[in-house]
């Protein structure tokens, strides 16, 4: 979990070789969306660059920031600092399999003109508006939530809380140790706030939580960042959409599929499709097939 107004963004370069200039993702860390940029300049130079990319023209806002960058090489050691090298130097201590990844550690020292959410302790009981510990990982994290809230959003608490055969019925302290802490942060954030942080790191996570407990709108909301923001490859989406049965996500991506080449390629592992990919994907390339011939 992030600490207290400091973050890390990981990036890798794929073609250290073909280099010209290379955009990280925005990431949003503190409502502030964030970017790190690799270039290459004429005289070989490599400089790595670390940017606030906040779309508003005012000048009544700021960020004080202090940040970082970090290389392992591949001896172990770390170089820090705002790094300016030449490639060559670089290729030969950095990079590995043509792909070079670097850290960039940030701190913030001082926001001014940009809201920030009020961010939730769970860990601490906030009174009267919390009835509930939910005991989570095999670190025992807790959290202090609130059971009516729940309920309402997953049948699955509903039950848990209302039926006189659950214990977790009268419980104060309920556990659950085969879930991860982080991705059940996001979900009550979610249920209790309607706040949510889902990344391509964490969506897996909380997709297992969210069908797990039947919080159908997570699901929803993760369906649309997979639509939306995801850079997972199509194979990625379509297995993920038919394990939590993503209609929209599914119907997405087959509708992405125009070619024959672009079928093949996410059929290379059709054995480990399920059934109804399996068949939707065979019947599209059937059907791109048989126009292709009906106009040739």
């Amino acid at each position: 979990m992030e600490s207290k107004m400091s973050f890390i963004i990981t990036h890798t370069i794929k073609n250290v070789s073909g280099l010209t200039t290379d955009l990280g993702p925005t990431e949003t860390h503190f409502d502030i969306p964030w970017r790190v940029k690799a270039n290459k300049r004429d005289n070989d130079n490599l400089d790595l660059y670390f940017n606030c990319c906040l779309n508003n023209s005012s000048n009544m806002w700021s960020v004080l920031a202090e940040f970082q960058f970090k290389l392992k090489s591949k001896t172990g050691e770390d170089s820090r600092g705002q790094i300016v090298m030449k490639l060559p130097k670089l290729v030969e201590e950095f990079v590995v399999d043509n792909q070079l990844t670097f850290e960039c550690h940030v701190t913030i020292k001082d926001i001014v003109g940009i809201s920030q959410r009020r961010k939730m302790d769970w860990e601490a009981p906030e009174e009267r508006m919390t009835d509930l510990v939910m005991v989570v990982g095999e670190e025992k994290t807790k959290f202090h939530v609130h059971r009516v809230t729940l309920a309402n959003f997953s049948p699955v608490f509903k039950a848990m809380f209302t039926n006189p055969q659950f214990r977790e019925s009268s419980d104060k302290e309920v556990i659950l140790e085969d879930v991860d802490p982080d991705a059940f942060k996001v979900l009550i954030n979610y249920i209790h706030r309607c706040d949510t942080d889902i990344t391509d790191k964490n969506v897996e996570r909380i997709l297992v939580l969210a069908d797990r407990f039947d919080v159908s709108v997570m699901l929803k909301k993760c369906e649309k960042y997979l639509m939306k923001k995801s850079k997972f490859g199509m194979e990625k989406l379509l297995k993920l959409a038919e394990t939590y049965q993503l209609v929209d996500l599914h119907g997405f991506c087959l509708d992405a599929l125009k070619t024959t080449k672009q079928i093949a390629n996410v059929c290379q592992n059709i054995d480990e499709m399920g059934e109804h990919t399996s068949k939707a994907l065979l019947k599209k390339m059937k059907d791109i097939v048989e126009k292709t011939e009906l106009y040739t």
